[in-house]
């Protein structure tokens, strides 16, 4: 266990609406408070329904999420930030906290069955990271 303050974490894809809210959701369970992770957009748009009962079900209690735009996180400062994109869309611009340029491609998912699909996909990402970070951030 890290006896030090959490690892920041900022996921950022274009609308903060599906990507890097469920990452966020994700990364917080799997790193049982060694990590505090948020999200935000470039063009923040409203967070489907099906996501916000796939986070409920992950938080194990009722959640109301809002997309957040990158002007609501300037000035936070992050240990990480990591860019969840689209390689069939324009490349997101890097956060001033971004030193490594983590990028992860993921196409937004448009159903249930796609976002399982992308869930399978992030936490094998997710898990990894963890693994290599963590031990890096408690030495």
């Amino acid at each position: 266990m890290n006896n030090n303050k959490p690892l920041r974490v900022l996921f950022v894809c274009r609308h903060n609406a599906i990507r890097s809210q469920l990452a966020a959701a994700w990364l917080n369970r799997l790193a049982h408070g060694e990590v505090i992770a948020e999200s935000a957009g470039l063009e923040p748009q409203p967070v489907p329904a099906f996501v916000q009962s796939r986070v409920a079900l992950l938080e194990r209690r009722p959640v109301l999420l809002r997309s957040r735009s990158m002007q609501r996180v300037a000035g936070k400062q992050y240990d990480c930030v990591i860019r969840l994109c689209d390689k069939s869309s324009e490349q997101l611009p890097m956060h001033p906290c971004d030193l490594e340029g983590i990028c992860w491609d993921f196409i937004p998912p448009a159903n249930l069955e796609q976002l399982r699909q992308m869930e399978y996909q992030l936490m094998d990402r997710l898990k990894l990271w963890l693994e290599v970070k963590l031990p890096l951030f408690a030495a």
